[in-house]
């Protein structure tokens, strides 16, 4: 019999991306794809899914508002799927089979689901190595927030080291071997990959938004269509940056 999967979140792409992923599996059957809290409850409670996926943040409520709404009427296996990192200990509590991270590939997205399908099988609930994955990347997660993030870069120029306060970056951009730091006083070069500056910000303040841009989140004022899925920041000056797709959803979880 195949497995029964339900795929709650607000984002329409994030539904299709999830879906896409679980193309792959012949023992998954997806019954379900909701974009709200209310319409999350009732499909649960109609369609009792063997697995859920489950975005935090929702246009109506959260995830976990979801979870016990939906109690008396099933006990899916829950694979989180958020853009949120900081909710992983949360999961933990409500017994979770995975935290999966936005934006997140396939391969990510397929162990998780492999996971749960075994909770299914097993009829034990997490299983030792499941656990302790899900051990690791919360972890992880923590580790990511506890230690301390940068709070200034050093600029060399011809032997010459200035400090830019991480506070008066606006945002970043990957250029080759370096990354621009873009201040309202002027643009400097550091060099360090994007990805290992991003490890080192503190992800309540910063979102990567497309694969070579990463912005600081209180600069945004808005965001409008761009096409193909992806949106246009304005920032607060006006400057535009694009945000794809992929990683659009961290921008929108930043908003109550």
């Amino acid at each position: 019999m195949r497995a029964r999967a339900l795929i709650v979140d607000d984002d329409p792409t994030a539904r299709e991306c999830i879906e896409a992923a679980l193309a792959g599996f012949d023992a998954v059957e997806v019954v379900g794809a909701c974009g709200t809290r209310n319409e999350a409850v009732a499909a649960l409670c109609s369609e009792r899914p063997d697995v859920l996926f489950l975005d935090i943040h929702l246009d109506d409520g959260d995830g976990f508002d979801v979870l016990r709404r939906a109690a008396p009427c099933c006990d899916p296996a829950v694979i989180f799927v958020t853009g949120d990192e900081a909710q992983a200990l949360r999961a933990f509590d409500v017994a979770a089979v995975d935290y999966v991270v936005k934006p997140f590939d396939d391969p990510r997205l397929v162990a998780a689901t492999r996971r749960a399908l075994d909770r299914r099988r097993t009829g034990t609930g997490v299983t030792a190595e499941a656990l302790g994955d899900l051990r690791d990347e919360i972890g992880r997660l923590r580790n990511r927030l506890e230690r301390p993030f940068v709070r200034r870069l050093g600029i060399h120029d011809q032997g010459t080291t200035r400090y830019v306060p991480v506070d008066d970056v606006r945002w970043f951009a990957a250029d080759g071997n370096y990354v621009r730091v873009v201040t309202r006083a002027g643009d400097h070069l550091v060099r360090i990959p994007l990805s290992t500056l991003l490890e080192r910000l503190d992800p309540r303040d910063w979102a990567r938004i497309h694969r070579s841009t990463v912005v600081r989140i209180d600069e945004v004022r808005r965001l409008e269509p761009w096409g193909g899925g992806d949106l246009v920041a304005v920032l607060r000056d006006g400057a535009t940056l694009r945000v794809s797709r992929r990683y659009k959803q961290r921008l929108l979880d930043a908003a109550l």
